[in-house]
């Protein structure tokens, strides 16, 4: 996909945006980007593409047949670069812009030093659930957690942990993470199932991500546990 918000005009900043659209966040993070663009009367380009096995950013589609980003940064000669986590890494960027190209990271997955990020705001998408599931007036809570290292699926963990704390209620932590593909796969979700059923009925979960959240309905329509009258689940993101 590629999308400009009009002609180049004498004097305006032309932006690239590299984001793998066929993600709902992506695409929701894409209209944010336009409407600042749109107010700062910015030219900007969005390209759609991701990191292929080979760690390789791949775009999809791209202005006048470019199929790689430097191609697109010699035809374009962008001001600067809005970059989703998975397109390009802040090395991809001193490379091909070189080292004082501006440049901003969407959910970065590492913490590069010196490197602009924009992360979603965990503690307030926690605050949202944690609200949600304590309206229910259950005594007892859990978070279910997605694979990986991202520090926003400890992060939301520790603060819903936390809130739930602050209500006086139980909270009962999961004792491994969830979401593992393969071999890995399969225990987590063994771990899950044993997880779910151990837990004191009824009981509020907060899901890390919605991937998350259909594993934890799918394991308690497995256990044959009634939703929301035996767990009530709340998910994030998409």
């Amino acid at each position: 996909m590629i999308e400009t918000s009009g002609q180049p005009r004498s004097g305006r900043k032309t932006v690239l945006v590299l984001l793998p659209t066929g993600k709902p966040i992506a695409r929701a993070a894409l209209a944010g980007i336009r409407k600042v663009a749109e107010r700062l009367r910015w030219r900007f380009v969005s390209v759609d593409g991701e990191r292929d096995g080979g760690d390789a950013f791949r775009v999809s589609r791209s202005p006048s047949g470019a199929d790689s980003v430097s191609e697109i940064a010699a035809l374009l000669r962008p001001d600067g670069l809005v970059a989703w986590n998975g397109t390009l890494v802040p090395d991809d960027v001193r490379r091909t812009f070189g080292t004082n190209f501006p440049a901003v990271f969407i959910e970065l997955s590492d913490d590069p030093s010196g490197a602009v990020q924009v992360f979603g705001d965990s503690a307030s998408i926690t605050e949202l659930a944690a609200r949600e599931l304590l309206f229910t007036g259950l005594g007892d809570f859990a978070y279910v957690p997605f694979a990986g290292d991202e520090p926003w699926i400890a992060g939301r963990g520790r603060e819903f942990a936390r809130l739930i704390a602050v209500a006086g209620k139980r909270f009962h932590p999961f004792p491994r993470s969830s979401g593992e593909s393969g071999e890995a796969g399969k225990r987590g979700a063994a771990e899950l199932t044993a997880f779910l059923a151990a837990l004191p009925k009824p009981c509020g979960i907060f899901a890390a991500n919605d991937i998350t959240g259909e594993r934890v309905l799918g394991a308690c329509a497995e256990l044959g546990l009634r939703v929301p009258q035996d767990v009530a689940v709340v998910g994030a993101d998409d």
